[in-house]
């Protein structure tokens, strides 16, 4: 039982590892994402198109293209949100806290 010196790995380089491979995947799953999503949509487009009908297929698109756009609004609305309302209530002003989330909230029941 002498002066043993033991090796523990520094926790912050095994962080930077763990962060690389996980950059490197989720980089990979990202790029293979797109191709994949295009050729479901290529194969199941005229699925679709075929049980739907023209006119039908249109306002399925238009409902998968106003899908699409809404975690962008959403986030949108959280951010302002998340900003307007500490400034306002920094303020003391409550009127204008009430402004912004009741907008957010007609918005979203709009949406819903």
């Amino acid at each position: 039982m002498g002066s043993e010196t033991r090796f523990t790995p520094d926790p912050l380089i095994a962080a930077k590892v763990g962060k690389g491979r996980r950059l490197v995947s989720n980089t990979a799953i990202n790029i293979l994402q797109s191709p994949t999503a295009l050729l479901i949509q290529l194969f199941l487009t005229p699925f679709i198109l075929g049980n739907l009908g023209r006119s039908a297929y249109g306002i399925w698109a238009l409902t998968a293209s106003v899908l699409a756009y809404m975690p962008q609004l959403q986030a949108g609305l959280n951010s302002a949100v998340n900003y307007q309302g500490p400034q306002r209530h920094q303020k003391g002003d409550l009127a204008g806290i009430n402004r912004v989330v009741s907008t957010v909230f007609a918005f979203y029941a709009l949406m819903a």
